[in-house]
């Protein structure tokens, strides 16, 4: 098998789990008793890697369809230019997520949530941080 049939069947397989998860999520919400919104959350799931895989598929079929938009896109991608614009979108990104992260922790104490959804939330917090400084010491490191 080819890179392309092996990144389409890839693709229409994600599409297909997606769809399923969706529908177990829809079906457990409606006629099932599930505890604390568990078909919700297999539902989302199932949307996210719906969306994802769709968008996957339509990629690998453009790419093979148009392969002179791939050309372009990939000389662009290294281009100099856009690889600081996109470090700096990264960046700014990073900091706006902190602050995000900072706004709905703070929310939530005012709210009087239960502590483990705060907790989750600070770990998050703390995660994104953590992560920030190794791909920043990593990446500091390789250039």
């Amino acid at each position: 098998m080819n890179k392309k049939s092996v990144g389409l069947t890839g693709s229409i397989l994600g599409c297909l789990i997606g769809l399923l998860m969706l529908i177990l999520g829809l079906y457990m919400e409606k006629y099932m008793n599930t505890p604390d919104l568990l078909g919700a959350v297999i539902g989302a799931l199932g949307i996210i890697l719906l969306q994802l895989s769709v968008t996957n598929t339509s990629e690998v079929l453009l790419k093979s369809k148009y392969p002179e938009v791939n050309e372009k896109k990939n000389r662009e991608m290294r281009d100099e230019r856009n690889m600081i614009i996109r470090q700096k979108a990264a960046e700014k990104t990073n900091y706006a997520m902190l602050l995000v992260y900072s706004f709905i922790i703070f929310t939530l104490l005012i709210m009087d949530v239960e502590l483990y959804i705060m907790l989750l939330m600070a770990a998050a917090m703390a995660a994104h941080g953590g992560l920030s400084i190794f791909f920043y010491n990593y990446y500091e490191k390789k250039m």
